[in-house]
């Protein structure tokens, strides 16, 4: 499956959703209106296309991102303050 390279062309993702992983997040400075956050998860995205890219083209599943009709979630490297992953 080819997937779109940016975030904002795959998904919609409201200001809030930023508000609310970063809420859930370890404390952090995410810049004003949650800009580095906003920055990381777009860059994040496109590295995760680029890998599922060539586990595709290799013919192999890729384990960093789950795909459905409907669903679509990836690990966003973040942790909560008692270090779960979201």
């Amino acid at each position: 499956m080819t997937l779109p390279e940016t975030l904002f062309d795959f998904a919609f993702c409201h200001v809030s959703n930023y508000d609310i992983l970063a809420d859930l997040a370890a404390q952090e400075d995410w810049g004003c209106d949650n800009s580095v956050l906003k920055n990381y998860v777009m860059h994040l995205y496109r590295r995760i296309v680029q890998v599922h890219d060539e586990l595709d083209a290799a013919g192999e599943p890729d384990p960093h991102l789950y795909l459905t009709d409907d669903v679509a979630c990836f690990d966003t490297g973040l942790y909560t303050e008692r270090y779960e992953n979201i």
